[in-house]
C-alpha cells in the first residue's frame, strides 16, 4: 500500500522517509518528540478557534495527537503516536509477508 501511495499525489514526507523506516520497522527514532508534534498542532488549532476559522481537520488531529501523547508519553518520537491508534483499532502496523502479498512484489 505504502508503495502505492509514494507512485501517486499521496505521497509525503511521511509516506516517503517516517513509515517504512520508522514505522513499519518499529524502530521510532525520527528523534522528533511526540510531545512537540503535539504542543505546535494545538497551538494551531487553538488560534483558529480563538480566530473562529473553520478548521475541523486541524481539530481534530489535535485532539488525536493529544490523546496519543497522553498513551505513549511526550518524550515518545512523534512516530510512536502509531501505537494509539493501534490500541484504538486492535490491529498492529507490520510488513506483510510474501503470502499477504500474494507473491507479486511488496504489499
Amino acid at each position: 500500500m505504502l508503495d502505492v501511495i509514494n507512485e501517486s499525489t499521496g505521497r509525503n514526507f511521511h509516506t516517503a522517509n517516517v513509515m517504512r523506516q520508522e514505522v513499519i520497522s518499529r524502530r521510532f527514532g525520527t528523534k522528533f518528540l511526540l510531545g512537540l508534534l503535539a504542543k505546535d498542532v494545538k497551538i494551531a488549532a487553538d488560534l483558529a478557534e480563538d480566530l473562529r476559522v473553520h478548521a475541523p481537520l486541524c481539530r481534530h488531529g489535535r485532539d488525536l495527537l493529544l490523546r496519543a501523547r497522553e498513551f505513549v508519553g511526550a518524550d515518545a518520537d512523534h512516530s510512536e503516536a502509531v501505537k494509539y491508534w493501534e490500541m484504538l483499532n486492535g490491529v498492529t502496523v507490520t510488513p506483510c509477508s510474501e503470502d499477504e502479498a500474494g507473491g507479486e512484489g511488496p504489499c
